[in-house]
């Protein structure tokens, strides 16, 4: 399989996420049970492997709520995280999502829900594993080095290999995803990105950036 039609596969994936979850009206935990994108991971951890014991997390997200409480802080730590993962023995995929101390495996936050996916080479699988900045620390790196106004609030993030400002491939960064404070979350118009590499913290791109 080529690598576009597994992206493909993966963004229906990413697409499906959270509906469900939201619509549930769970409980929002409190600011000192968010976690960041790592420790939602070693949480989510073992129902993932008791999915497929050979499966790997190949992205996180966090949800862009409409309610400021339920979405990523700007501390980079989240009530929610959906984790989206692959069996390539079993060629299924599928999310996991965590929220308020609970694991729900299923697309769109239906348990059991899951879909195919084409052969791929685990070699050339970028996995959460890889991850050495967590998302507190890239949303620290975004105010320090990225230069995000203190106007402006934090509303999403993920990883990514492609700049949606420049359309270039980029390492495996954190998308961030910031608005102005009186901004709508669906405005986009307004919205502005910095990229993190989850690797080495480097500042990739910073729409904050003097131009």
């Amino acid at each position: 399989m080529g690598k576009h039609q597994l992206f493909l596969v993966m963004v229906l994936l990413i697409s499906l996420a959270g509906c469900r979850f939201e619509r549930a009206g769970r409980s929002t935990p409190a600011p000192e049970e968010y976690l960041t994108a790592l420790e939602a991971y070693e949480q989510i951890r073992p129902t993932m492997r008791a999915w497929h014991e050979d499966a790997v997390a190949i992205n996180v997200d966090s949800l862009p709520e409409e309610d400021p409480e339920r979405r990523i802080q700007r501390n980079g730590r989240a009530p929610v995280w959906v984790f989206t993962v692959i069996s390539l023995e079993a060629l299924k995929g599928t999310h996991i999502y965590w929220g308020s101390e609970e694991v729900i495996v299923g697309s769109d936050g239906i348990p059991g829900n899951e879909g195919p996916i084409e052969p791929k080479s685990r070699a050339q699988l970028f996995t959460i594993e890889n991850v050495l900045i967590d998302s507190d620390e890239a949303a620290h790196i975004a105010l320090q080095d990225g230069g995000v106004r203190s106007d402006y609030i934090l509303i999403q993030a993920h990883i990514s290999q492609f700049n949606g400002r420049n359309h270039a491939p980029i390492p495996p960064s954190w998308e961030m995803i910031y608005i102005p404070q009186n901004s709508g979350i669906h405005d986009v118009l307004e919205q502005k990105m910095v990229y993190i590499d989850v690797v080495t913290g480097e500042v990739v791109w910073s729409d904050f950036a003097e131009p």
